[in-house]
């Protein structure tokens, strides 16, 4: 399923998003995902390996679905001083 190519990136399936490595070491994994609004948002992860990527965005996916509310990535003072 995953192969990996010269470019130190990881051939997935059509579908399946994008991987390859970064230069410390660690697999950065990009896909698209619907949100609850039907927008399209690309999403991207940071994981060890190919398996803990699949599961941390098996983990997003799943509470899109569920309606929950995802955590921000990064917060701008002005968020924070406005709570």
């Amino acid at each position: 399923m995953v192969r990996k190519t010269e470019k130190q990136s990881l051939k997935l399936p059509r579908g399946m998003g994008t991987m390859h490595y970064t230069k410390n070491g660690t697999i950065e994994y990009k896909r698209v995902l619907i949100l609850e609004n039907g927008v399209k948002d690309r999403k991207t992860l940071h994981g060890k390996t190919v398996t803990e990527c699949f599961a941390k965005m098996n983990e997003l996916q799943d509470k899109l679905n569920k309606n929950l509310p995802l955590e921000p990535e990064k917060q701008t003072l002005s968020v924070i001083l406005t709570m």
